[in-house]
């Protein structure tokens, strides 16, 4: 499983180090850019997000999973 953490919050990184060594069968990946977040998310399953909009809905095909860290993601899904 392939879990991209879009969301870039200092105090997340602990956490997802912990993760990642708990859990070695998943992959968490951190996209820097916005061209990586569009190539690793079209083979993540899951994903946590600030933001979500047409372009990546279209591209992540596998996706089963988001991960909102955001209230009000009407607007996000639709523009």
């Amino acid at each position: 499983m392939k879990i991209v953490i879009a969301a870039s919050i200092p105090w997340f990184d602990p956490a997802i180090n912990e993760l990642q060594m708990k859990y070695r069968d998943i992959e968490f990946v951190r996209p820097k850019t916005e061209s990586a977040i569009h190539r690793e998310i079209k083979t993540a399953e899951a994903a946590v997000v600030i933001n979500w909009n047409q372009k990546l809905h279209r591209i992540a095909k596998n996706i089963k999973w988001l991960q909102f860290l955001t209230g009000g993601i009407n607007k996000s899904l639709f523009y």
